[in-house]
Parts: structure tokens; sequence; C-alpha cells
């Protein structure tokens, strides 16, 4: 059960919406935690895994939604580029609305010099920064998938010192 304290810093949910899969969501909490959980096509909960990051993680990935605050602010609360999307991406970052991107890769793709292609790439990068960091941990996001290697993640919170020695001594 997570306590009043702790926060989501960070949440991706990424929902198909032409098909049997109902998608996925992360989210990063403040305690250095990362849930992943899936979605049937009705939205309702499949299962939730749960990832201890090293800490400072969350802090990190804080870093990199401080320095895309001048961004941020101004940032549409909903892009689209066609009246049925294919997919839709949620993006939560601390201190600001849900930003909802219709087909984002689509948007990815508007031109060059467009308001809407540049904001696009920007959100984008934003992710990528995120997912360098959670690549770190052994994690992979992506814009439509989201996969962990089982030789870094680790099922329990790190041993701290205090641990360790009541352990062996």
């Amino acid at each position: 059960m997570r306590r009043d304290s702790i926060r989501s810093v960070f949440c991706y949910a990424y929902r198909p919406c032409h098909s049997q899969d109902g998608g996925f969501a992360v989210n990063v909490y403040t305690d250095d935690v990362l849930t992943f959980a899936t979605f049937d096509p009705y939205r309702q909960p499949l299962r939730e895994l749960v990832f201890h990051l090293r800490k400072g993680s969350a802090q990190r990935v804080l870093a990199l939604i401080e320095r895309a605050d001048p961004w941020l602010r101004t940032f549409p609360l909903r892009m689209c580029c066609k009246p049925q999307p294919d997919a839709v991406s949620l993006i939560g970052v601390d201190g600001y609305p849900l930003f909802q991107m219709e087909d984002f890769t689509s948007l990815m793709t508007c031109e060059f010099r467009s308001i809407r292609g540049h904001n696009a790439r920007l959100m984008f990068n934003l992710l990528e920064d995120v997912a360098a960091v959670l690549s770190k941990e052994g994690c992979n996001l992506t814009l439509t998938g989201f996969g962990w290697h089982n030789e870094y993640i680790r099922p329990e919170p790190p041993e701290t010192s205090a641990d360790a020695a009541g352990a062996t001594g």
C-alpha cells in the first residue's frame, strides 16, 4: 500500500484504441519504486509489477522534468493528428496536468517547422531522457512497450548497511 507522502513523479500510459490489448502504464514514485501495470481491452487491470530502483532514480527524473519546465508550462494538454486515433499516450509529470498524445509516432512526423511537430518532438525527447534513466536500472521504456532485464531488476529493496550488519552480527 502506498503512503500518502509518496507520489508519482512520472507516468507513461499507452492505450491502443482498436485492439484486444488494453495497454500498459509505468509510474515512477518518489521512493524510487517503479510500477508496471497491464490492462485488458476494458481498461481493467490485469497485473501490476513493482520494481525497486536505485536510490536517487526518482530525483534524476525530477531533474529532467525541472529542465523541461519552460516548455512544459505552455505545452498543449491534448495533441492529435486524425479524428479517430489508433493509440493514445498519456504522460504525467510531477506538477503538471496529464498530457494526451494521440498517435504519438504520427505526431512526431509532422512537418519540421510546425508547432505540432516541434511539440511532439519535445515530449519525445523528455520521454527518451526518462527512458535513459530507467535503462540504467534494467528497464526498457518505449512509446509502445515496456520490458526489463531480469539480471538487473531487484525484486526487493537493496539492503541497507544497517540491515546487512544485523544479518551478519
